[in-house]
Parts: structure tokens; C-alpha cells; sequence
């Protein structure tokens, strides 16, 4: 491994280790070296590590972590670890030791496609909730089977984040239901300081009840001005989407939203609901809307451009109605229709 790129600013009191690393086939032997470089680098207070794709054990990752443990000054943490041959053995390992930098004010970890069960999520979220600096979370978990019995644990932890403003969650295929969208949910509407959530919980098993969950406990976050929820393939009908959306209607400063209900099973109600719940968002200026693969039908479709036309602070749509049963003149009949109705809007749309 070659030396890291290691900057000292010493009026500032600065110091950054990084390793971009991703897909170099390295292994616990190689990854020793950075152990012994972080052994010197006492002070640093910024650490970005990119070991996507590598080879990397639980035996390297806990000498590793060990001595990250020690930095008491550390401020920002980004390691990424997808596509490895870790266990949760290696959560336990990180969980523990950052959970002792006082200091850290953003995390983010990857641990995507490894082989991670729910029963190790536990010490991660243990050291997470340690760090009562910490304001930015990203977190990948896509791809590992954390269940409803990983998420209540999830949830329960992210409750104490106190100072959180910005989290960004991916849970892509990771065999959860309703009940553990509530877990979840109810976890963040306790995170009273969030102003940017995303959260990514396509193909998973969601469903009318999850999305009910969801909206019931989203709307609790009343400071969000940014909020991102992608929700593909959950089986979500007309029923869930219209209590989502009512609880997203109540986040009254709300400027952007980015939704993808895309391959679930909208009817033309879902049209009215969305359209309806989005006019109710007064200050939203930006929204990227993905319905595509649903049963909205020519009416549907014509009604949510008709609620979405009237959105006078809106200054920008992204929309993705392909695949909803209709033509695709009809399509742009209800994107001219939305555009007449607010001349200053800037529309891209997809048939």
C-alpha cells in the first residue's frame, strides 16, 4: 500500500488521512500499514478511507479500529468497506472504538454486500449514539438481511441523536417490513434537530401498512427542509400512499422532496392524493417525482397535473410517469397542462 495523501496545517491545528483504495485486491497484511500510519497520526481530526471492493477480513478491521479508537480530535469519519469479506464481527469492532471519539461530528460508513446479519447491528448503533457531537450520519446497509429485529434496533438507537440535522439511510434490499418501517420511523421523529433526511428503502416488503407507518411518525420532523424517500417495489397501493402523503403535507418547511413510488400499485386515486398533499406544501420550490410502472391511467395522471400546476413556489418538477397504462400524448397533455398553470416552472418529464 503507498503511502497516504497526509496533510499538516499547523496554525490550524489540521490534519487528514486518506486513502482512496477501492478495488486494489488488498488484504489484512496490507491494511496493517495504514494501522501503523494512524499508530504516528495522533492528531489528525479528518480520516477518509475508500476500501470498496478489496479483501479485508474481521481480523484486519479490528487492528484497524483499535487504533482509531485512540484519536481523540477526530471530527470526520469515512470508511467504506462494501464488497469485502467482513462479518458483523467487524460492526462490533467499529461500533466500539468510534463510539470513544468524543469528537466526531459526521459519519459515514458503507458496509454494503458482506456478510453482516442483524445481530451485530447492535454495537454499531451502540458507538453511533456515543458520539453526542455527531450532526452529519450516512450510513449503506444495502443488501444485508437486518429484518424487523434489526431495525427495531436501529430505530431505538437513532432516537438519541440528538444533534443530528443531516442522515442519509440505505436499507436497499434488506428484507424489511411494515413493522420495521415503524421502528424506524418512530426512531427518526425523535431526532428533533433533522433538517435532511434521505432514506432508501426500495425492494423490500413495505407495503400499505409501512407506508401508513411512515407517514404517521414523518410527520413529527417538523424541521425538514430537505427530504428524500425512495420507496420502489414495496407493493404500496393507493391506501399507503395517501396517509404518506398527508404526513408530508404537514412539513410546513418543506422546498424539496424527492419521492420514487415507481413499480408499486398506484391507481388513479394515488394522482389526487399526491396532487393534493404536494399543493398543501407552501413553500416547496423543488420536486423530483419518479411514478413510473403504476396504474394511474389518463385520469389519474390529469388530476395530480391539476394540483401540481397550482404549486406557485415551485420552480422546478422532475416527473417520470412512463408506464402508468396511458398514451403518451396524454402524458404531455398533463405536463402542458402543469406548465400552463405556472408558466415559471421548469418541467422534465419522462413518458
Amino acid at each position: 500500500m503507498q503511502p497516504s495523501q497526509l496533510k499538516e496545517i499547523e496554525e490550524e491545528k489540521i490534519a487528514l488521512i486518506c486513502y482512496d483504495k477501492a478495488g486494489y485486491n488488498l488484504n489484512d497484511q496490507q491494511l496493517s500499514y495504514l494501522t501503523q500510519e494512524i499508530r504516528r497520526s495522533q492528531q489528525i481530526n479528518e480520516l477518509k478511507l475508500n476500501f470498496n471492493n478489496n479483501k479485508f477480513t474481521d481480523k484486519g478491521i479490528q487492528a484497524l479500529f483499535e487504533e482509531i479508537g485512540f484519536l481523540r480530535n477526530l471530527q470526520t469519519l469515512e470508511f467504506l468497506l462494501s464488497d469485502n469479506q467482513i462479518t458483523g464481527l467487524s460492526l462490533k469492532w467499529i461500533g466500539e472504538n468510534i463510539g470513544m471519539c468524543k469528537s466526531l461530528q459526521k459519519i459515514v460508513l458503507s458496509f454494503q454486500r458482506n456478510k453482516i446479519d442483524s445481530y451485530y447491528l447492535s454495537y454499531l448503533v451502540n458507538g453511533i449514539q456515543n458520539c453526542k457531537k455527531l450532526e452529519i450520519l450516512i450510513l449503506y446497509l444495502n443488501d444485508i438481511p437486518i429484518q424487523e429485529e434489526g431495525m427495531q434496533i436501529f430505530g431505538k438507537g437513532i432516537a438519541n441523536l440528538q444533534m443530528v440535522y443531516s442522515m442519509s439511510l440505505n436499507f436497499w434490499n434488506c428484507l424489511i417490513g411494515s413493522q420495521g418501517v415503524k421502528q424506524l420511523a418512530l426512531g427518526l421523529s425523535k431526532c428533533t434537530q433533522l433538517t435532511d433526511l434521505t432514506l432508501y428503502l426500495d425492494n423490500n416488503m413495505i407495503l400499505d401498512e409501512g407506508a401508513v407507518n411512515l407517514g404517521q411518525y414523518i410527520q413529527n420532523s417538523l424541521l425538514i427542509i430537505k427530504l428524500s424517500i425512495y420507496l420502489e417495489k414495496n407493493g404500496i397501493g393507493d391506501q399507503g400512499v395517501q396517509v404518506l402523503m398527508n404526513g408530508i403535507s404537514k412539513l410546513s418547511w418543506l422546498e424539496n422532496l424527492n419521492l420514487s413510488l415507481s413499480l408499486n400499485k398506484l391507481t388513479k386515486d394515488s394522482g389526487i392524493n399526491i396532487g393534493t398533499s404536494i399543493q398543501k406544501a407552501r413553500l416547496l420550490k423543488t420536486l423530483n417525482l419518479n411514478l413510473w410502472g403504476n396504474y394511474l391511467q389518463k385520469d389519474g395522471i390529469v388530476d395530480l397535473a391539476q394540483y401540481l400546476g397550482t404549486c406557485k413556489e415551485m420552480t422546478h418538477l422532475n416527473i417520470n410517469l412512463a408506464d402508468n397504462g396511458v398514451k403518451e400524448n396524454i402524458i404531455n397533455l398533463a405536463l402542458d397542462i402543469t406548465k400552463l398553470k405556472n408558466e415559471k416552472l421548469v418541467i422534465n418529464g419522462k413518458n
